[in-house]
C-alpha cells in the first residue's frame, strides 16, 4: 500500500490566491465605480465587504478541511480517508484518468472516472503527485483512456489573482452600468439567458457533485444547497424575465 498526503503549501498557496483575488475584486470595484462614474453607496461597499468577508472564512474553512486528506492506493483500491471517514474506490472499475498539468509541467489534478457514474477528482498532493499517476497507471487496466492536458496559462503566477480581479470587477461595472441604460424588454432577454446559465450550473452541482468529488462524500451537502440554491436564483431570474 503507498500513501499520499495533501501539501499543505499547497492549501496555503490557494488561500493566499483566493484572498488576493478577494481584495484585487474590492479595490477594482472602488476603483472602476469612479472611472465609471457609476455611484456605489456606503452601504453597498459594505455589504460587498461583509460578503466577501463571509466567502473568505467559508473556503479557508473548506481548504483546511482538504488538507486532512489521505490517498491510499493497494492493488484493489483507491481509499480516500479523511479523518475517520474512509472511502473506497475499486481500480477495477476505472474506465479513464484525466491529468491535469501546470504550464511547467507539474500536475495539478487527476481526475478519475469509474463505472456506474461515480468520479474520484484528486488534487494539491503535489511533490508526490507523479508517483501517484504512475502508481494508478500501474496498476489499472492498459486499455482504459488516460488524457493529459496542459493549462494554457500559469494560474500560480503572482499576478494572475490581482488581474483576474481587476478585469472581473471593471466587467462587472462596466456590465452593470450598461443594463441600467437598456430598455426593459432588453433586460428581460438577459435575465432569462442568465436564468438559463445559471440552471445549467444548478444542475451540475446537483448532478456531478464537484465538491463532494474532489474533497469528500461529507461535503455532498454543500453540493446540493449550491445547486437548489442556484436552482432557486434561476427560477427567479426566469420570473423577472418573463414578467
Amino acid at each position: 500500500m503507498s500513501e499520499y498526503i495533501i501539501s499543505k503549501t499547497e492549501i496555503k498557496r490557494r488561500k493566499k490566491a483566493f484572498a488576493t483575488l478577494l481584495l484585487s475584486l474590492l479595490i477594482g470595484i472602488v476603483l472602476f465605480s469612479n472611472i465609471l462614474v457609476f455611484s456605489i453607496s456606503p452601504i453597498g461597499y459594505i455589504s460587498i465587504i461583509i460578503v466577501f468577508f463571509v466567502l473568505c472564512i467559508i473556503t479557508f474553512q473548506f481548504l483546511s478541511s482538504l488538507s486532512q486528506i489521505k490517498i491510499r492506493i493497494t492493488d484493489q483500491e483507491i481509499e480516500r480517508q479523511k479523518g475517520k471517514n474512509i472511502e473506497k474506490y475499486q481500480i477495477s472499475e476505472i474506465n479513464s484518468l484525466k491529468i491535469k498539468r501546470r504550464t511547467n509541467g507539474i500536475i495539478r489534478e487527476i481526475y478519475i472516472s469509474l463505472n456506474n457514474r461515480k468520479y474520484l477528482y484528486i488534487s494539491a498532493i503535489e511533490e508526490q503527485f507523479e508517483l501517484l499517476k504512475d502508481a494508478l497507471v500501474n496498476k489499472t487496466n492498459k486499455k482504459i483512456r488516460i488524457k493529459e492536458i496542459r493549462e494554457p496559462l500559469n494560474f500560480d503566477h503572482f499576478l494572475f489573482y490581482p488581474i483576474l480581479g481587476l478585469l472581473i470587477s471593471s466587467g462587472g461595472i462596466f456590465f452593470l452600468k450598461q443594463i441600467l441604460s437598456f430598455d426593459y424588454s432588453i433586460v428581460r432577454i438577459i435575465s432569462l439567458f442568465f436564468s438559463v446559465y445559471i440552471l445549467c450550473l444548478a444542475v451540475y452541482f446537483i448532478i456531478k457533485k464537484p465538491i463532494s468529488v474532489g474533497s469528500g462524500k461529507d461535503k455532498v451537502t454543500i453540493d446540493y444547497v449550491f445547486g437548489f440554491g442556484m436552482l432557486i436564483t434561476s427560477i427567479l431570474m426566469a420570473i423577472l424575465g418573463l414578467q
